[in-house]
């Protein structure tokens, strides 16, 4: 048999399967295996807990700008901060104050190589984040017109998720009349900060509408992103609140969580079929 070609959106994929190392050495050596092959454990283990280690930080340690700060002097080089202090690196990332912290480190300087290029995209979850953390970067994958390709895993603001899209698409060819749903300049009381909702899909026929959890995009951190000014209560409590918004307007909603889609996508295209049959 041919072996697979993984590619690094393949790759991020069946590593978020897994919850730890061995399970997904054991689901997926190949794509474990490759993982490790090209130096990107630190990016797509991430998410798996880590075991304890002497150094580890007290469990109430808070990144905050001073102690980014301060472990950000012990490096010269980014690539050393990003590689080596993975939790003060990711918090700077998160509160915008990267550049404020690595002025006086030594960035990369020459010709990006394309592994180069997918590695650095690969520490940025919005092309936003990517150009102003890295424009050196960012400018050398645009010229070698591959940005698009570097930046795959990435979800720009009022693009859809692939698997998104995919049940979108699949939806569609039974239900033409569904379409997306964005409203603006709402309102909701007591809550001036917020200006408007999306709806992934919705049906105007039945005024019943489906949301795509996506694993990040609608955890805390991920809704985060645009939403920096809302009150950390009303973002743990974003799908509650939109869904009561959309019951005043009379839709009902749906939700498909991407867990479950990448677990069993028959089911999930059943259960939104049957949903909205009139």
């Amino acid at each position: 048999m041919k072996p697979r070609k993984w590619t690094l959106e393949k790759l991020l994929e069946e590593a978020l399967k897994y919850n730890s190392k061995r399970t997904f050495e054991l689901g997926n050596n190949g794509a474990y295996q490759t993982t490790r092959n090209r130096n990107l454990e630190s990016i797509f283990f991430n998410h798996m807990p880590k075991d304890s280690r002497v150094g580890q930080k007290p469990h109430n340690f808070i990144w905050d700008f001073k102690n980014i700060q301060q472990e950000a002097l012990k490096y010269q080089k980014l690539s050393d901060f990003r590689k080596n202090s993975r939790p003060a690196y990711k918090a700077a990332l998160r509160n915008n104050i990267l550049n404020k912290v690595t002025g006086h480190m030594i960035r990369k300087r020459g010709k990006w190589s394309f592994d180069e290029l997918c590695q650095e995209a690969l520490q940025y979850k919005t092309r936003k984040d990517f150009h102003k953390n890295n424009p050196g970067a960012y400018s050398a994958a645009h010229k070698s017109k591959n940005l698009d390709n570097i930046c795959i895993h990435m979800i720009q603001p009022g693009i859809s998720s692939n698997p998104e899209k995919e049940l979108f698409d699949i939806l569609k060819v039974n239900k033409k009349e569904i379409k997306k749903l964005r409203l603006r300049k709402i309102f909701v009381e007591n809550k001036p900060h917020i200006k408007g909702f999306d709806l992934d899909i919705y049906d105007p026929l039945l005024n019943k509408g489906i949301e795509f959890d996506g694993r990040y995009w609608h955890t805390v951190a991920g809704l985060k992103t645009g939403r920096e000014h809302w009150p950390i209560s009303d973002l743990n409590n974003y799908h509650q609140i939109k869904d009561d918004y959309f019951a005043s307007k009379g839709i009902t909603i749906l939700h498909i969580r991407e867990e479950d889609w990448l677990k069993n996508k028959k089911n999930c295209i059943e259960k939104c079929l049957n949903f909205l049959k009139s």
